[in-house]
């Protein structure tokens, strides 16, 4: 029996909810761009120091203004993307911040 939000394919396979294969995959993928990002905020602030002799009150501002943008973006970008697929947004949000980063 299915419900409302869930549909069979032909093979018969739930389409509302990931594999086990497709769910480690994407267990994975953001694990990998969560430690990215970590290592880069541990980073940035790091080399602000031993590179640029920033003081304190400066590595704290860096810190600050790199947090700004996900305080003013996230809460109209979440309204925008939830009328997109999960995956796409997934993968597309993903290349996006590895170029970003890079």
């Amino acid at each position: 029996m299915t419900t409302a939000s869930e549909t069979r394919n032909a093979s018969g396979r739930s389409e509302g909810r990931p594999t086990g294969r497709s769910l480690a995959f994407l267990l994975v993928g953001e694990g990998i761009g969560f430690a990215g990002s970590s290592v880069h905020g541990v980073a940035l602030p790091a080399l602000a120091v031993l590179y640029l002799g920033a003081a304190p009150g400066q590595v704290a501002l860096l810190a600050f203004a790199a947090t700004v943008p996900a305080l003013l973006v996230s809460l109209p970008a979440g309204v925008l993307l939830d009328r997109y697929p999960l995956r796409a947004v997934l993968v597309t949000t993903d290349l996006a911040a590895a170029a970003w980063s890079s």
